[in-house]
């Protein structure tokens, strides 16, 4: 498998030869052309089936990052009806070739949210939940923040969203969601590009001289 830039392209061939590099060259995604009518274009990231005759890949024709999970038969070409959108860009497959797992993602903060299971041919609504944080773990983890911490900032946070899922936008742009079960302070800037320069100029009007984004 490997990637090559044909002249004058702005997006590269996604290949495969068998056993040898002089076996007959198989594309498996010409990307410049999926890429002709759209205006944004890019493939987060793809995945083999284990007995390599399925590709699932990750598109995003819009510039959010919300990819589209779908899958592609190598042999006939045909890219399958299952298309699931609104998940992270890397995908896994499990052993049985027609099990996918993704991360999906809060539509509102572009985060991820739940690992989930889709199986080949069945509604993506059907998907099976792998993982996903409780009420009871995050209310857990709230008592020992408030209780038990002795850190200012987490309680403070602890006080702005009280552990609630609906009460997560502590200020515009401003995500709490990550301290939910996770110690420390931290917070997510949210939003389009603009909105998020926005609230960094606000930041910067107030005195505030130094960010730690990571």
């Amino acid at each position: 498998y490997y990637t090559r830039f044909a002249a004058g392209a702005d997006y590269p061939i996604v290949a495969r030869r068998k056993a040898s590099l002089e076996a007959p060259e198989e594309v498996i995604l010409d990307q410049p052309a999926m890429a002709k009518d759209h205006s944004f274009f890019q493939i987060a990231g793809r995945a083999v089936s284990p007995d390599n005759r399925l590709l699932a890949y990750t598109i995003d024709t819009v510039g959010r990052r919300q990819y589209v999970l779908q899958v592609k038969n190598l042999a006939t070409g045909e890219t399958f009806a299952d298309s699931i959108p609104n998940v992270e860009g890397g995908v896994a497959w499990a052993g049985d070739n027609r099990t996918i797992f993704y991360l999906e993602k809060d539509p509102v903060t572009l985060l991820s949210k739940r690992v989930k299971a889709h199986v080949l041919g069945t509604p993506a609504a059907a998907d099976r939940l792998i993982s996903h944080v409780t009420d009871e773990v995050i209310a857990e983890a709230q008592n020992n923040f408030v209780n038990v911490s002795e850190s200012v900032g987490q309680k403070r946070m602890s006080a702005l969203h009280q552990g609630r899922r609906d009460k997560l936008v502590v200020g515009p742009n401003l995500w709490a969601g990550l301290g939910l079960v996770r110690g420390g302070a931290g917070t997510a800037l949210v939003g389009s590009p603009d909105n998020v320069v926005a609230r960094i100029r606000e930041y910067q009007a107030i005195g505030i001289e130094t960010i730690i984004a990571s």
